[in-house]
This record gives structure tokens, sequence and C-alpha cells, in this order.
């Protein structure tokens, strides 16, 4: 019989997936859900991503990356539980004073390790929060990996002219590619062509990086809406900036009543709000300059009329 890696034990039994692609507003959102009562801090846990993305090229095995994955998020449970690797940076959009959640770990920092951590997890089993990029599509992956866990997604939405345009503003492509600290998987064939692994679809495609990037965001938005998880949440980031408590109400059904923090968090983001700064039409004269392949303009302008249509 063939040797496989097991993971038996069980901290994080609830596990709750925050995923987008860039600038769809997670760094807004993910601190709202982790402020809900039984929520953890959320975290990008660059392990986990990697896993999964290892998983669906067939770079490792479905034990191992059980095995290994299962460990990775029962720690980070742990480690949230006393105050261990948790970031207290000021100015990250991820560190838990940027999520008003600060006192709420400081004191953990003082709590002494052992089995009692163990059991007062177990008896509150709170949602371990993990925040994802571009991994919504690979779904059947993260579901197989915590096949015996209860699973939530949330996918953020936003108009993708939107994020096309500024996905390309943030120079992306530079980053990925000569910037040591950008921390993505990338594929190469050759050691010279780098390509970024969620655009390997496209691979063969005679397009430049930013119009694969834009055919990626219409295919995944179309798997969004498609994706008939029963614990998948699809969340409009224009319609959550205008009225929150609806998506908040949706949330509470899943992850806990909302707290002082969660009221303090929407005062700081100051929502809701109607001013949401953003110019359509002007995005897609940006746009339509560094986009010259003619199918991939005609889909992104049908994508966003499409989108305007559903969600506005």
């Amino acid at each position: 019989m063939k040797t496989q890696f097991v993971r038996n034990h069980i901290l994080a039994k609830n596990i709750g997936i925050i995923d987008g692609q860039s600038g769809t507003g997670k760094s807004l959102i993910g601190p709202i859900i982790s402020s809900l009562n039984n929520c953890e801090h959320w975290l990008h846990d660059h392990v986990i991503e990697e896993i999964i993305i290892l998983l669906k090229f067939k770079k490792i095995s479905l034990d191992a990356a059980r095995a290994i994955a299962g460990i990775q998020v029962d720690l980070d449970l742990y480690n949230l539980f006393i105050g261990r690797d948790v970031n207290f940076r000021n100015y990250d959009t991820s560190s838990v004073i940027y999520g008003g959640q600060d006192k709420i770990y400081s004191k953990r920092l003082k709590l002494k390790d052992g089995d009692q951590i163990s059991k007062k997890i177990r008896s509150k089993n709170p949602f371990l929060l993990l925040n994802t990029h571009h991994l919504l599509m690979s779904a059947n992956f993260i579901q197989k990996v915590f096949f015996n866990r209860n699973l939530i997604f949330v996918s953020i939405s936003r108009d993708p002219i939107t994020i096309i345009n500024n996905f390309y503003k943030n120079n992306w492509e530079e980053k990925i590619f000569n910037n040591p600290r950008d921390f993505s998987l990338t594929l190469s064939k050759n050691q010279k062509d780098l390509n970024a692994w969620f655009l390997n679809k496209y691979e063969d495609k005679k397009m430049s990086f930013i119009e694969k990037y834009a055919n990626f965001v219409i295919d995944y938005q179309k798997f969004q809406a498609r994706f008939n998880y029963k614990n998948h949440i699809l969340v409009n980031f224009e319609q959550f900036i205008k009225n929150p408590n609806k998506y908040i109400k949706i949330f509470e059904k899943k992850f806990g009543k909302k707290t002082k923090i969660t009221n303090q968090l929407l005062a700081k983001f100051e929502l809701p709000r109607n001013n949401l700064h953003q110019n359509i039409e002007r995005d897609f004269e940006k746009v339509f300059k560094f986009i010259k392949d003619t199918n991939t303009k005609n889909k992104i302008y049908n994508a966003s009329k499409d989108y305007a249509y559903y969600y506005n």
C-alpha cells in the first residue's frame, strides 16, 4: 500500500476564503468580516495559496497538500489565539491595528502556551479567515484540500474596467516580473519567458500582458457569477460601499454578530457613502489606449456594460 501524508487533528474547523482580483476592495471588506464575533483576524497566508496553485498544476500530491495545508491552517489559528506572528504594523492594511483589533491581540500576547489554548479553540470554533488572490477559479482544489472542514467563500466583484485600469496604473507587470518584493508564483517553460500563474491559460495567445490580464478579469467574473456553491457569498464592491449593512446582515448569518469594532470600522471607512470616485467613461478612454487587441476591447466593453446593468 502506498504511504501517504496525513493530518488527523483539526483545530481550524471553520475556514473563510476571502478572494478577489487586485483592487477589488478586499482590504476594506476583509477587516469588517474579521470584526464579527465568531471570526479571527484575517490573514494572507502565502503557504496556503501556493499549495492550491501547486496542486492545480499537478506539482504536489493531494495527500501532501491536505497534510501541509491542514497543519498550516491549524497553526495559523493556534498562533492567533496566543498573539504569535500577529501583524501589529501601523501602516499595513493587513494589520490588527488597521482592523481595530490590536487590543484583543495585545492581551493574548500574555497568555501561556499549552493544551488549554487548543481546548479554547475547540470550544469556540471560530472562523479562520484567509485573504487570497485570483484563487476562486481553483475552488474545486480548495474544496479537495479542506474536504473535512467547513468552508465559506466570499468573493468580491467590481466593474471590470476599473480593475483593469487600476492593474495597469499600478504597474503590476513590472512588479510581478522584476520586483523582488513580489512574492507571487510565476511559470516558465524555458527559464526565460515568465508568466503569472493565473495567466497560464492565455500563454499561447498573441497578446500583451495587460490584454491577457483583461481576459482573465472577464473570465474570473463569469466564473464568479455561476459559482453556485451553497457557501459562496458574492459581494459587489460598488453596492457594498453604498449599503454595507445589506451585506453585513448576510455575513452575520455565517460569521457571527457584528460588534463595536464593526461600527468603528464603518465610521473609519466612511461607510455608507454614495460618492465613490470613479468615472467609467474616462476609464474606458484610458484602457483603450493600452489595449490594442480589438476582440479584447469588445469583451471589456460588453463586460463592463453588463456589469453596470446587473449591479448598478
